[in-house]
């Protein structure tokens, strides 16, 4: 789901099965679309510098429940 944010750019979230949500954020374009089903290695999108930003990048977080995730033993 695109998101709107003047911090952020254009935030996106993806939705996952076990009920966990991943955001990235200040990405420059999004190449999936709501109800798209997204793969291990789907390229989601493409990083920017959009929002508040000094230069390019993505910030990424991780939830489930509402509560934020260390995602590092994903990686």
């Amino acid at each position: 789901m695109k998101e709107e944010f003047p911090y952020d750019g254009f935030p996106y979230r993806l939705e996952h099965k076990d009920g966990s949500v991943s955001y990235y954020a200040h990405l420059d374009g999004i190449n999936v679309k709501p109800g798209d089903k997204v793969d291990q290695g789907t390229n989601i999108g493409t990083i920017g510098a959009t929002g508040k930003s000094t230069g390019a990048h993505v910030e990424f977080g991780l939830r489930k429940d509402g509560k934020a995730i260390d995602p590092t033993p994903l990686f």
